[in-house]
């Protein structure tokens, strides 16, 4: 028997194109009496070998699965249905007080004292913490509810970088510029501190008073650096923003002006407040790098009243004036 389709006489008109161009498949009409090679059978055997270890998955493991998400959720609904009945139960009986040192404890059992005795599922901790964040030392209170009958108040206290004279009475000022009532155990979490002096408003933030902005933002930024510098933070005694173009510090025992800073801060447009924020503070980082080393380097050998002023506004330079020159 021949291994190939004999056409005859009458063959087909075939195109001229190459025959290599036809489909694969035209080939599927060529029969041969051939039989199949060895490789080939083998494939063939693996093949079904394959097909008969391949298994079905097993409906007792779904089943499994399902019954423990099953279990989880009720165990979690019958969880908070308890939560919420020993909450209607529990009272609020005892208050667990954290973080405060300047602010006393009793002040802060006596500002939460209208909760006492109250069911806890019906005290408000976001009124707690309202009302406890109106007082001038207490810039934060985070407060949470524990089983079976406590307030948990963590205590995040107001930090003074400068005292000023408001009215004729001293105050402190804090990293965001709120008056302070003058506290002697606020001086222990700051050390020393310098007097801000110059400034003209005051403002009502939030139920704080508060120094203005547009007069002290960067006279703030350099206070909150200062408290980082332990030689700058013993050698400044006075910060003076009268003139918001050319903010001045003071020492203790000289006349010397420092310029260190000019202009209230804005954020420029496209720029985020954070990003303006990093930009300051390592800008006025730089100046008290600049402070330390001027002071090292010139004042220790010429003294303190050898200078007018010393100019630290400008990035990697100092300028100074001698004393007894003229402008």
């Amino acid at each position: 028997m021949k291994g190939y389709v004999d056409l005859g006489e009458d063959r087909p008109f075939e195109p001229k194109n190459n025959r290599a161009d036809l489909p694969s498949t035209a080939q599927s009409y060529i029969t041969t009496d051939e039989k199949p090679s060895l490789e080939l059978k083998e494939n063939i055997e693996n093949s079904e070998t394959e097909r008969e270890g391949i298994t079905e998955p097993d409906a007792n493991d779904s089943r499994k699965k399902l019954w423990v998400i099953g279990a989880l959720v009720s165990v979690l609904i019958v969880a908070f249905i308890a939560s919420r009945l020993l909450l209607g139960e529990s009272k609020f009986e005892r208050l667990i007080v954290t973080g405060n040192q300047t602010v006393a404890e009793e002040s802060i059992v006596k500002l939460t004292k209208k909760w006492r005795g109250m069911s806890l599922s019906e005290v408000s901790i976001t009124a707690i913490a309202d009302t406890l964040q109106s007082e001038p030392f207490i810039a934060k209170a985070i407060v949470s509810k524990e089983l079976p009958d406590a307030i948990r108040v963590e205590i995040v206290e107001e930090i003074p970088v400068a005292m000023a004279s408001v009215s004729g009475k001293w105050v402190m000022i804090s990293r965001e510029g709120s008056l302070l009532p003058f506290a002697s155990e606020a001086m222990k979490g700051s050390g020393k501190i310098p007097v801000l002096s110059g400034f003209q408003k005051i403002v009502k933030e939030e139920g704080k008073r508060k120094l203005d902005r547009t007069e002290v933002s960067d006279a703030l930024f350099f206070l909150n650096e200062l408290q980082k510098s332990e030689f700058a933070k013993m050698v400044i005694a006075e910060i003076n923003v009268a003139n918001p173009k050319r903010i001045i510090a003071l020492t203790n025992d000289g006349d010397t002006r420092f310029y260190i800073s000019g202009g209230a801060i804005e954020t420029p447009q496209g720029e985020s407040e954070k990003l303006t924020n990093e930009r300051e503070e390592k800008r006025h980082q730089e100046v008290l790098v600049s402070f330390e080393t001027f002071w090292k380097a010139v004042i220790t050998k010429k003294g303190i009243n050898a200078f007018e002023y010393v100019d630290l506004r400008y990035s990697g330079k100092v300028f100074a004036k001698a004393s007894g020159y003229e402008r």
